[in-house]
């Protein structure tokens, strides 16, 4: 027969609080995950029904009667603006394949470096923003919005800064980039 080994008191008490901490740490953890799985699915149900509400936007035709404000850099790389293109103006909408390849290719490379690979919304440009926006490492104030999410801000003309405006912009990009092409998109923007 197998004999019980006695443990001594100190090991008793080790084990015990060993197994205690064991347990309301498991504790801890499982609150946390269903606490998770309680937000996540609520959050789900809401930009589901977040999602359907989003206005279509037919970028085929857009009010081009808007003033445009060209700016400049001073020597001092300080910005001024340099002219106004005012609503009254005759605007002609110009195809695509009507634009000068540079025009596009400096406009992506100035704008949105990444816009040939995301689908409407760069994430990792957001997340730096958002983190920028608490914790300022970047040094200067720089938004994570691409190409399409500027065109829809221009295109429903809502420049409102706070966080509703900015998700909604988001949907909407995202609903815009399975609805359009790049090409259709860039032609609109630069428009």
């Amino acid at each position: 027969a197998k004999e019980k080994k006695k443990r001594s008191p100190a090991a008793r008490r080790v084990r015990w609080i060993l197994g205690t901490i064991f347990r309301a740490l498991t504790t801890v953890f499982l609150v946390c995950v269903i606490t998770g799985c309680i937000v996540g699915c609520v959050l789900t149900v809401y930009i589901l029904d977040y999602v359907g509400t989003l206005e279509d936007i037919d970028i085929r035709n857009i009010d081009l009667n808007y003033t445009s404000i060209i700016y400049a850099n001073d020597d001092e790389g300080n910005p001024y603006e340099l002219s106004r293109i005012h609503g009254d103006e005759n605007r002609i909408w110009v195809d695509y394949e009507q634009m000068p390849s540079y025009l596009t290719d400096v406009t992506i490379a100035t704008e949105d470096k990444r816009f040939m690979q995301h689908h409407g919304v760069d994430w990792k440009r957001t997340a730096a923003a958002a983190i920028n926006m608490f914790v300022p490492i970047l040094g200067r104030q720089e938004g994570g919005s691409t190409i399409t999410q500027q065109l829809i801000k221009n295109a429903t003309d809502n420049w409102a800064p706070n966080v509703e405006r900015k998700v909604k912009e988001i949907f909407s990009a995202l609903k815009l980039e399975k609805k359009y092409s790049k090409t259709d998109i860039m032609e609109a923007y630069l428009n």
